[in-house]
């Protein structure tokens, strides 16, 4: 889908430059393109709506900010159970890690519920609304950078390279399995992992899974 079908707008980040009250950062993604194309993209089981946990957001860096202050970069949403792309569009990596840094400043206050809110909308009427606390940032060479990354304290990430010699002893619950192609995420089972020889893989497990 084409970048420029989409206009993107942040809001409530200003606060966390000036110290002031916290309040929950918006990301209002707007899309002006053909009919019915976005809704499509959007189309989950039974073609009802993605939910916010079958969906992932994160940033790709074209080039590194330290170098030039306007770098530029793409962010993304996928469908987190087919891992294809909803939406992307190139954006300022200044305003995107400056919004990163509100979400994870306003998740001290102790919402529950999401540390930022997502906001998509047709020619400005609201389609869906996601509440999201996580939100992954990525280099120019597809490596996770997890200083800049929004990751919950209720979630960790672990890294490999090549191939995973023995999933099985992953011994967890709820298991997701990431892999990530530069930034586009594949979701396999166990079962289908097995045989798969990837570049990276983060797992992502809530804590109180452990066993």
């Amino acid at each position: 889908m084409r970048r420029d079908y989409f206009d993107l707008a942040v809001e409530n980040i200003e606060w966390v430059r000036q110290d002031g009250d916290p309040e929950k950062p918006l990301v209002r993604i707007d899309f002006h393109g053909p009919e019915g194309l976005l809704e499509e993209r959007l189309a989950g089981t039974g073609n009802e709506i993605l939910t916010a946990q079958e969906t992932d957001v994160a940033f790709r860096l074209q080039e590194s900010p330290e170098t030039n202050p306007s770098a530029i970069g793409v962010v993304g949403v996928t469908n987190r159970i087919t891992g294809d792309f909803v939406l992307e569009l190139n954006q300022e990596a200044e305003n995107v890690l400056t919004f990163i840094t509100a979400a994870r400043e306003y998740g001290k206050s102790g919402d529950d519920d999401g540390q930022y809110r997502v906001e998509i909308t047709v020619e400005n009427d609201r389609l869906v609304t996601y509440e999201k606390s996580t939100f992954l940032v990525y280099d120019a060479d597809g490596n996770l950078l997890r200083s800049d990354s929004l990751i919950p304290s209720g979630v960790e990430l672990w890294t490999t390279r090549g191939k995973l010699a023995n999933p099985s002893n992953l011994r967890y619950t709820d298991l997701r399995l990431i892999i990530w192609y530069p930034v586009l995420p594949l979701l396999f089972h166990e079962r289908a992992f097995r045989s798969q020889f990837v570049t990276e893989v983060y797992v992502e497990k809530p804590e109180q899974s452990q066993r």
